[in-house]
């Protein structure tokens, strides 16, 4: 028994030890609650330092260079020609002659007009995208901050177990001392004590794991307090939802590259204008001109047929990209709407169930100590009371998560 005894109390030394050690290691990982921060402060922060947000510069960019395309005179970059011919080599009879001319590509009957749309598309696309990514964003600042709430509630219940089993052990260890009780009860008290510490360091680790993870998204030390938020009125998803919205603008950029590519895709009309200077044969005399060459180049639809059914099959993928898209968001909404349900009907029942626990373990407290009641009864009274609170501080907790969760379903961004 002695031996036994020994090898508990050596265990539990060394679980404390880690505990400490799992602290010491991780605490400059520990998240700062900021009661001035609010949530949607720290979205703003987060998008600024988000890797999508250098992104969104270049995507603004790529629409700037379209708008300047489309309101540009010519379909291309003009092109400049030189042409010089001899016989000086040959019969050298004075034969010369200089022709240079600038090449100015037309535009195709409906591409500039095509383009124009497309450039308009972009510049869609592209403010719709800084909505749909700071929804983006807040909905992973919702998840993460409601997670950690649940780690610390978790933390806060184990360490409380924890202390009520070591009031338990220390107590017991007394009474063994004065010969009130038997070692059997020590050993208990000690057992459940180990189980109760090392439950605390596992509890302790995922709380840091989840501030570690909220650091990581954030970029930054401090948090927002737990604040509740107001459940939005809507009743079904909006069709102004920033990401219905984002996805619609993808999808008309994609129809309006499918039809710029069907007017541009053939060779399209080039203007050639340019001056001309030449000398016959055995002729001192030169002669200056002024020439002007309109060229419209023939292409069937199979030298385009490539390109418009790439287009196509673009068009397709996106269209087809976007109503996965709106069934994930129909889902996320009808989960959400069913789980805040769900939850606020077990919350009720589970505060009454943690009332009553409490009412348990103080009664179970006098009776031990009256000896009406055994250890290995008022442990689990204690546990099952524990369990009850803890269940009822979660369901609080998954209920402003799910409150969170329904407001961006619907599309409320802080």
């Amino acid at each position: 028994m002695h031996l036994t005894t020994t090898i508990l109390s050596f265990t539990l030394l060394l679980l404390l030890a880690s505990a400490h050690a799992e602290d010491v290691d991780h605490d400059h990982l520990r998240l700062t609650p900021d009661p001035d921060l609010t949530l949607s402060e720290l979205v703003t922060r987060t998008l600024a330092r988000a890797p999508s947000a250098g992104e969104l510069e270049s995507q603004a960019a790529f629409a700037a260079a379209w708008d300047a395309r489309a309101s540009n005179w010519l379909s291309a970059a003009p092109a400049l020609s030189v042409h010089y011919r001899t016989d000086r080599f040959n019969a050298d009879d004075g034969l010369e002659e200089y022709e240079a001319g600038l090449t100015l590509p037309l535009w195709r009957w409906g591409e500039k007009s095509a383009t124009t749309d497309f450039a308009s598309s972009l510049d869609r696309e592209t403010a719709t995208a800084r909505a749909q990514l700071r929804w983006e964003m807040a909905g992973a600042v919702r998840q993460g901050l409601w997670q950690i709430a649940a780690a610390e509630i978790d933390q806060a219940m184990a360490k409380r177990s924890a202390e009520l089993a070591s009031r338990i052990k220390v107590k017991v260890e007394r009474a063994h001392d004065l010969g009130d009780t038997a070692l059997g009860d020590v050993l208990i008290a000690r057992s459940n004590h180990l189980q109760a510490a090392n439950a605390l360091i596992g509890k302790e680790a995922a709380l840091l794991d989840a501030e570690r993870s909220f650091a990581i998204l954030t970029q930054d030390t401090v948090r927002p307090e737990f604040k509740a938020e107001d459940l939005s009125k809507l009743t079904e998803i909006p069709a102004e939802h920033v990401l219905i919205t984002w996805l619609n603008s993808q999808v008309t950029r994609a129809s309006a590259a499918r039809n710029r590519i069907e007017k541009s895709s053939r060779a399209g009309p080039s203007l050639l204008l340019g001056p001309k200077r030449e000398r016959g044969p055995n002729d001192a005399e030169r002669y200056d001109s002024l020439g002007l060459t309109l060229s419209f180049p023939f292409a069937t639809s199979a030298h385009a047929a490539p390109e418009i059914a790439a287009a196509n099959r673009a068009l397709a993928g996106i269209v087809a990209e976007r109503d996965r898209h709106l069934r994930r968001l129909q889902l996320m909404f009808h989960e959400a709407a069913h789980e805040l349900m769900v939850v606020t009907e077990q919350l009720a029942a589970a505060t009454e169930s943690a009332a009553l626990a409490k009412r348990q373990i103080e009664m179970g407290n006098r009776a031990f100590e009256a000896g009406e009641l055994n250890l290995l009864n008022l442990l689990q009274i204690q546990n099952t009371a524990l369990a009850a609170e803890r269940d009822a501080a979660l369901l609080g907790v998954a209920r402003n998560r799910t409150i969170a969760l329904y407001n961006q379903a619907v599309g409320d961004t802080p």
